[in-house]
């Protein structure tokens, strides 16, 4: 690289020019300077090309490179010890922490119109092992529709039930027992007085898991149901008794966001009374349950189904759920399932319902269903909510009940081949915080139960006091049948009088006393096919307590 510098000899005048002056300023002494001209000359830089050359140099070998061993003595276990004077520092006072009691209550007491009595008691016991709760409840009425009491238009029902929960590491342990004692007058319908179901169920649960991808659940579900018809005197009332057993053992395997399934279940209901008659059936089934990306759950099962009469089915279905942003949540299933018959449930819809009798009503069978189901739930803003569910089913043996038989002092039923479209949405809206609004709409089309409404309103306004101090609710229902009926309103009030004490004022189906014969048990009026009715207008006064 090379560099010119022109006009030397001008920058050795200008160097002149100036030691001069300084020299004749020092002589003279201050004096203001003349106009002096200054000339900077033009500079030129030129850069020629910059030739890089390879450059090759020698490296040392490895072994000179390696680093050199370094020892530093360490010091004795006895040198590293220190007195525990170094973290003698004061700590503050910590005053113990009192949790709360682990156990509690919770109860009702009340009374009303038509001689209502209620009376409600659970205890709980919470946290460590073993967790349990004990519960007895009792609740009567007598004077249905302003009827006398004593002549037969009442009810009762009572209730005892208990819970059991042991956990370990590895192992869960959970059972629960309950019995009910329902009974209600015949209203002077039947040669009978009243007729009562007594009914205790068991189950319990055993969850082990050897492996954090291993699950074996065991489980038992034993039940045992009498249905009697009292009569005044000495004669033996009739009785209808079941018996039901129900084990059932599954085992799920988690493989990174897939679980398999294998379950099997077997169930054995015997009949004793009436006519004895014996039920059994046996299913296996394998199945799968996915969490895909996008919030996708996917869930499938095949199995075999094996009736001890009626032979060999092959129930499936396939579902799949889906949240869709944080609003929306869509679903969509569909299978072929068998539905198991009890009559305890079907005595709970109707204590009356006949069971083999020498009329010839059969012994209740299994069900067998094709459906298919589509549910959505949105949540919005400003306190909107909307859920909405469409359902078709093809059921082979859907219970139709019969008009009421004097005769044998029973509702004969049907069970035959239906078809039914059930579509239904379900809305709310809060448009503040005090006040929330409910309404819905269930429809049932194609066919359906004689006595069961083609269309079903409902709705409710509650409102809720800032402080909490007090609540309202109003409720309305309304059924069609295929001609309407008189909706059934309902209206109640809370009152906060103390920590863990409400005070309630309830009023159940005010409109009833529109109806001359008042609100049927089944259809849209009181006929001699369906006689009975509900208990129509009461109004309670109860105290909630919670301790």
């Amino acid at each position: 690289m090379s560099t010119v510098i022109r006009s030397r000899t001008a920058a050795s005048v200008l160097f002149m020019i100036v030691f001069t002056s300084s020299v004749i300023a020092q002589d003279s002494g201050p004096a203001e300077p003349s106009l002096t001209e200054i000339i900077i000359p033009e500079f030129v830089l030129r850069v020629e090309e910059l030739g890089v050359e390879e450059v090759e140099a020698v490296l040392p070998n490895q072994a000179e490179l390696a680093l050199g061993q370094i020892a530093l003595p360490l010091p004795g276990a006895d040198e590293l010890a220190v007195s525990d004077i170094a973290f003698d520092a004061p700590l503050p006072a910590v005053a113990a922490r009192s949790e709360g009691p682990s156990v509690f209550s919770t109860g009702r007491l009340g009374a009303g119109t038509a001689n209502r009595v209620l009376g409600e008691l659970s205890i709980y016991k919470l946290g460590a092992d073993p967790r349990f709760r004990l519960g007895f409840a009792h609740e009567g009425l007598d004077g249905f529709q302003f009827n006398r009491a004593g002549t037969g238009y009442y009810a009762f029902t009572n209730t005892i039930d208990a819970w059991l929960s042991i956990q370990s590491e590895n192992l869960e342990l959970e059972g629960e027992a309950g019995f009910v004692e329902s009974e209600k007058g015949l209203q002077d319908e039947s040669a009978y007085n009243a007729v009562s179901v007594r009914a205790t169920d068991v189950t319990a649960e055993l969850v082990y898991k050897p492996d954090p991808l291993l699950t074996v659940t065991g489980d038992v579900d034993a039940g045992m149901a009498t249905r009697l018809q009292t009569i005044s005197g000495g004669a033996d009332p009739p009785r209808d008794q079941e018996y039901v057993v129900e084990p059932a053992v599954e085992a799920r395997i988690d493989i990174r966001s897939v679980d398999l399934i294998f379950s099997s279940s077997y169930y054995l209901r015997l009949l004793a009374g009436g006519a004895p008659a014996t039920r059994q059936d046996l299913d296996f089934t394998a199945g799968f349950e996915a969490a895909l990306p996008w919030s996708v759950v996917v869930a499938g099962h095949a199995g075999v189904h094996w009736d001890f009469a009626s032979g060999l089915e092959y129930p499936w279905a396939l579902s799949v759920r889906s949240l869709i942003g944080d609003a929306l949540e869509v679903g969509a299933s569909g299978g072929y399932q068998v539905e198991r018959t009890r009559l305890s449930q079907l005595w709970e819809w109707e204590p009356l319902l006949a069971v083999a009798d020498a009329v010839g009503t059969p012994v209740p069978t299994n069900n067998s269903v094709w459906y298919a189901r589509a549910d959505a739930r949105w949540t919005g803003v400003l306190g909107l909510s909307l859920r909405s569910e469409v359902e078709f089913r093809t059921e082979s043996a859907a219970f139709d009940l019969q008009p009421y038989d004097p005769a044998s002092d029973e509702f004969p039923y049907l069970q035959r081949s239906m078809m039914s479209l059930t579509p239904s949405v379900q809305g709310a809206w809060q448009p503040s915080p005090v006040w929330q609004l409910e309404a819905g709409w269930k429809g049932r089309f194609i066919d359906g139960p004689a006595v069961e409404p083609s269309t079903v309103l409902d709705g409710a306004v509650r409102f809720s006091g800032r402080s909490g101090f007090f609540r309202a609710d109003l409720e309305v229902v309304s059924e069609l049948h295929p001609e309407p009926n008189v909706p059934w309103l309902g209206l109640s009030g809370t009152v906060t009088a103390g920590e863990g004490v409400e005070l309630v004022v309830e009023l159940s189906d005010l409109l009833s006393p529109l109806m001359d014969a008042g609100r049927p048990t089944h259809g849209s009026q009181v006929t001699p096919e369906y006689p009975f009715i509900e208990p129509g207008f009461v109004v309670t006064i109860f105290t909630r307590i919670t301790l």
